[in-house]
């Protein structure tokens, strides 16, 4: 069998002890709706022809419309065209599949802007003469809540090197709108590090990418080397392993860690109205102690509840939130939580505080409904700074009601509103997620600041059958 060995789309930055000098060449999130593809190509990597496919499903009952953008690596993304995006129509319940969403030649990361009821997948294919069209690998679709955080250590696995027919080629992708500073050490499986510490930038809203990296650390035969990643911005860092031989790919990301993990899915550890305890029956998950402090650098917090397909009743979400003071403007939302399906279109519960100019407390919920139609609830409300208010919220459409409680610290109910879902059961569609969220994304909107020096505390949540 003859296979092509040249690549002439994958021309990376070298890394390792030269890789400052060539990396000195290189010369706030994105908003809810828009992911990016970490890794659209249309081209070849050490021979192999790589393809991105990308899958964008309508699940609502009326016809809507997404665009997609796409931003070559090295790119500042924020530079763009005055209408740079490409607008698709897609009809109730349809799905479209984009084949090759890069450009001929092109390798970068793809932008979607995605309405209400848009859901996407991607997948990384192989396209050889000898082997056909392979059904390839699964890769993430980036939004905020899958980002590795600024100035944290994110650690993907997974790189080899068999010189001749494997490689490994590593990424980043910077999601912020500021230019960011990264830097990367290759370890062998015995921990051994391979050449030195490299220190790369990303441009904002775009990307690097370096083919066949172990070569070019000087490696020809390695297995199970690990990398260890750590950018000044919130990033996503990956590798691609491909056999040029058999045609196989595989798309890895940071690997989990375990005390990021959340306590207790239906095992005992969570939730249970402070005991430790889960209910039988229910799945909970818990966080202990403070979880989030909004920072400059860090300044908007997801936790992503994993929940089985299936029809619930009811369930219970509180946390503690310890006021920090105002950032301006004091007349702003400061976002308590967010607690949504998928996205902010399935509400269960949103609370907000409003600061010294205002001094009022927002309440707002509804499943299926948009902005302007979700009920509303505001009162008088004057937070202190330096003060633990606990906020606990039972959702439960099965019995038609719906409680949120802003409680001190000794219990005494300082604020309650009582109301009736707009539903008569929590239904969780098959691979969709609960999300809970902390804090605001400066920029994302001017009347809602971020909550800098907030303290996040003792989450719990629980959804019963």
């Amino acid at each position: 069998m003859t296979r092509r060995r040249h690549s002439h789309l994958l021309r990376g930055a070298t890394l390792g002890v030269c890789a400052l000098a060539l990396l000195a060449l290189f010369t706030t999130p994105a908003f809810a709706g828009t992911v990016y593809v970490p890794l659209t190509i249309d081209g070849t990597s050490q021979g192999m022809g790589l393809r991105t496919d990308v899958w964008i499903a309508n699940t609502t009952g009326r016809a809507i419309e997404f665009s997609s953008f796409f931003i070559p690596t090295l790119a500042d993304g924020t530079v763009r065209p005055a209408d740079p995006a490409k607008t698709i129509r897609l009809a109730a319940g349809g799905t479209f599949r984009i084949e090759g969403v890069a450009p001929a030649e092109g390798l970068g990361i793809l932008e979607l802007k995605l309405p209400d009821g848009a859901i996407a997948t991607s997948r990384l294919v192989t396209v050889e003469p000898d082997l056909g069209e392979t059904l390839g690998a699964e890769m993430p679709v980036l939004s905020m809540d899958n980002l590795v955080s600024a100035d944290t250590t994110a650690h993907v696995q997974g790189w080899q090197r068999q010189d001749g027919q494997v490689f490994t080629d590593f990424g980043t992708v910077n999601l912020s709108t500021s230019k960011m500073q990264c830097q990367v050490a290759v370890f062998k499986s015995n921990g051994q590090q391979i050449a030195a510490t490299a220190t790369y930038p990303v441009q904002p809203l775009s990307s690097v990418h370096f083919p066949a990296a172990l070569g070019i650390l000087g490696q020809s035969d390695v297995t199970s080397a690990r990398a260890e990643v750590t950018c000044d911005q919130d990033f996503y860092p990956y590798v691609v392993v491909t056999d040029v031989e058999t045609g196989e790919v595989v798309f890895h990301g940071p690997s989990a860690r375990g005390e990021d993990g959340l306590a207790g899915l239906d095992d005992g550890g969570g939730g249970g109205g402070g005991s430790g305890e889960c209910p039988d029956g229910a799945f909970c998950y818990r966080k202990d102690g403070t979880f989030f402090v909004p920072t400059v650098k860090n300044d908007y917090h997801r936790e992503t509840f994993v929940v089985p397909g299936g029809s619930y009743s009811s369930l219970h979400f509180s946390v503690e939130v310890v006021n920090g003071g105002w950032a301006p403007p004091t007349s702003g939302l400061n976002l308590m939580f967010w607690l949504a399906r998928e996205s902010h279109f399935n509400l269960y519960g949103f609370a907000a505080f409003k600061g010294p100019s205002r001094n009022t407390v927002l309440f707002r919920h509804g499943i299926g409904l948009k902005a302007p139609q979700k009920p509303k609830f505001e009162d008088h409300f004057v937070s202190e700074i330096g003060k633990t208010y606990v906020f606990d919220y039972v959702y439960n459409p099965a019995e038609g009601f719906l409680d949120l409680r802003i409680l001190d610290k000794s219990g005494k109910v300082l604020w309650e509103v009582v109301d009736k879902p707009n539903v008569n059961r929590i239904d969780i569609p098959d691979g969709q997620r609960i999300f809970a969220d902390f804090s605001n994304r400066l920029g994302f909107n001017p009347i809602e600041p971020p909550s800098y020096g907030w303290q996040y505390r003792n989450m719990q949540f629980e959804i019963f059958p």
